[in-house]
Parts: C-alpha cells; structure tokens; sequence
C-alpha cells in the first residue's frame, strides 16, 4: 500500500463505526507491512475494540489483527 494509500485507509478507519462496511474489506488488511499493521492496531485500540488475552483487537468482522 501506498503512503497515500495508507493515510486515506486510516482516515477511513478512525471516522468507520461499528457498522461501517470497511471492516468487512478483509483484502485491504492482509496486504500491510509490519510497520502499517502497527498503525492500524493503535487506531483499532484507540477506538476500544475488544483486545484477547494474545493481544489480537477482534473487529466487528471477526478479522483479528496482532501487533
């Protein structure tokens, strides 16, 4: 992904609701450095998304992203 790829991605992130049809968008969360992965995890946390006992934030979807 693109730097500005990446920052329109984690606009989209920060603004989605629980509804929003972003988190069901699994293809544009497997192809992420380690480094993007990382943002995407602060933004996930910041929003309070339920975080497992391994660390992985679960999204509304059922994807689970790991730091």
């Amino acid at each position: 992904m693109t730097n500005k790829q990446m920052k329109f991605f984690k606009e989209q992130l920060a603004a989605a609701d629980a509804n929003s049809p972003i988190w069901y968008a699994g293809y544009a969360f497997l192809g992420l450095t380690e480094r993007q992965c990382e943002e995407v995890y602060k933004i996930l946390e910041a929003k309070g998304f339920e975080k497992k006992e391994d660390g992985t934030i679960l999204m509304p979807s059922g994807l689970g992203i790991r730091q």
